[in-house]
């Protein structure tokens, strides 16, 4: 495995802090995105992962310098994953903390950042070659100044802060309805979508699609 010495590398000031369980088909392609741009990441495993997804994480710590894993003991879904992400925000001392989800991937973050709060929109991938509309559709806070926040209410309907956000002009891309973990499906909160309503993805975010299909088909 190449090791990338993120020190020679300048990240902006940001924890990245994600949460996973089962995410084999997608943790990797998710986290190469994103650990050369922040100082340091946090990824904490719900103890209940059946598949390769703590492997594949070793395997990544081993390649950046900058990633830290951990493990969390589940015994309430509903309340024990929003202490799982009060516990990654103790730990996070960097000026700001970005929420990314094991199943998304972003281009670059080319941006100054001075608010309190960012927003994006993203392109739910349905295909290799469409996005869910309305999925589309949602703008979704992901980072955050690191000053006096928390997680409150339950998962799936957890909320880190009322700051309106500001929209950055850069959309990530979610693997939301292709990715195989089954949090929201225990707790009754799946979200139920069809192919009735779909929209072309943009050429460049065509092979960006392309690229994780062909990866997650040689594991």
């Amino acid at each position: 495995v190449e090791n990338i010495n993120t020190n020679d590398i300048k990240m902006l000031d940001i924890c990245v802090n994600t949460i996973v369980r089962n995410g084999e088909d997608t943790i990797g392609f998710c986290l190469d995105s994103v650990l050369s741009q922040v100082k340091r990441a946090i990824v904490t495993i719900d103890d209940r992962c059946s598949d390769r997804t703590p492997e594949i994480l070793d395997q990544l710590a081993r390649k950046y310098r900058n990633l830290e894993i951990d493990y969390f003991e589940i015994k309430n879904p509903k309340t024990d994953l929003i202490r799982m992400r009060n516990a990654q925000l103790k730990r996070t001392n960097e000026k700001y903390v970005w929420i990314v989800d094991s199943d998304e991937y972003y281009p670059l973050l080319d941006i100054e950042l001075k608010k309190n709060v960012y927003a994006f929109q993203c392109w739910a991938v349905w295909n290799r070659t469409h996005t869910h509309k309305s999925s589309s559709k949602a703008i979704i806070p992901r980072i955050f100044r690191n000053k006096n926040i928390r997680w409150t209410g339950t998962f799936g309907k957890e909320k880190l802060t009322d700051k309106k956000p500001i929209l950055l002009p850069i959309r990530y891309v979610h693997f939301t309805h292709l990715k195989e973990d089954n949090w929201r499906k225990e707790m009754n909160q799946n979200r139920v979508a069809d192919g009735k309503f779909l929209s072309p993805l943009p050429e460049d975010i065509k092979v960006i699609v392309n690229n994780f299909y062909e990866a997650r088909e040689k594991m």
